[in-house]
């Protein structure tokens, strides 16, 4: 079995919890500003959902290769637990890291774009915005070949401004 993954952006206030398995006491993060996100999608349930929850813990939306579209996140019921948000736009869905490297080197220009996750990326700007909250977008080059020409896309029909 593969080691599963999550990572963290920043560091965030700690208090002490007793462990549930050990009872020896461990550090949870516990501000209102952290952000938890999967590469496995076995590990997107409902019972992650209630945890970040009860920490006001913020769902990072990613496309990765190995995860469900950003779309398919929106849907889940319990993808906005914090007061703000998080999205990253890493991969196509289904394509690997080494592929996108070899494809896209050296990330002068977007080469293969890609409308449902921008539509997915857009989609969750709105719905940050309906709900109030701040949205963190990020894109990596290996999302469709160059990152400052995927965001320019992204802000272009933000404001309507779409070629």
């Amino acid at each position: 079995m593969r080691a599963r993954s999550c990572s963290s952006f920043r560091p965030c206030g700690e208090r002490t919890y007793p462990s549930p398995r050990t009872g020896r006491k461990s550090s949870t993060p516990s501000c209102g500003s952290c952000p938890v996100e999967l590469r496995n999608a076995e590990l997107l349930t409902d019972a992650h959902g209630a945890v970040l929850a009860r920490h006001g813990v913020a769902h990072v939306f990613n496309s990765w290769n190995e995860m469900p579209g950003i779309g398919e996140q929106l849907e889940l019921p319990w993808t906005f637990p914090a007061g703000f948000t998080v999205a990253r736009g890493l991969l196509r869905p289904g394509r690997a890291y080494a592929d996108a490297v070899k494809l896209f080197e050296p990330y002068e220009r977007i080469r293969d774009p890609q409308p449902e996750v921008r539509h997915d990326l857009l989609r969750l700007v709105a719905e940050a915005l309906r709900r109030r909250i701040e949205a963190l977008i990020l894109v990596n080059n290996r999302l469709e070949g160059n990152a400052p020409g995927t965001i320019r896309a992204l802000a272009a029909a933000l404001t309507g401004d779409e070629e």
